[in-house]
């Protein structure tokens, strides 16, 4: 740097130096960090999977059958969203289904979880439960959106059936 009398400063090439520094750690935290929030997110939707078994539970109990809509479940309006926020940002879209020769209203449902928005990158979830003689049976599972994903805490992917 040239010294000129009374002047301080940087000069052109240490900011551009220091951008690019910045600019490079930037780009190594950000995809930790996207996959921190999908993480996070991917909880969430558990926890909204596990709030709706509970429910089936107790209707269950009540009715001697399990609930075929969020309606009957009194959760119409279910959001699965992290706390706080808009309608707009929920991540999943809620369903319960028992649409299979294997599963009736009876004795089982499904509950699903389609991501939205930049969750979907991520893949759906669902929860199945079916209550036979021998006892209740669950399977949870994650359609996985990349192959090299791994089965984690008891979520398995699942495929098409």
């Amino acid at each position: 740097m040239n010294e000129r009398s009374g002047q301080t400063g940087f000069s052109l090439i240490e900011v551009v130096i220091v951008t690019l520094i910045v600019g490079i750690l930037a780009s190594i935290a950000y995809p930790s960090y996207q996959q921190y929030m999908q993480k996070t997110n991917r909880q969430t939707g558990k926890e909204c999977l596990t709030r709706l078994a509970n429910k089936q539970e107790v209707y269950y109990t009540r009715f001697n059958r399990y609930a075929t809509s969020l309606d009957e479940l009194g959760e119409e309006n279910m959001r699965c969203a992290e706390r706080g926020s808009k309608r707009s940002d929920d991540l999943y879209r809620i369903s319960i289904g028992n649409s299979s020769k294997n599963c009736d209203s009876k004795n089982c449902y499904r509950i699903f979880a389609n991501a939205k928005h930049g969750q979907a990158n991520d893949g759906n979830l669902r929860l199945i439960v079916n209550r036979t003689k021998d006892g209740i049976t669950s399977r949870a599972g994650q359609r996985q959106k990349r192959q090299e994903r791994n089965a984690e805490d008891g979520w398995e992917p699942w495929d098409n059936n």
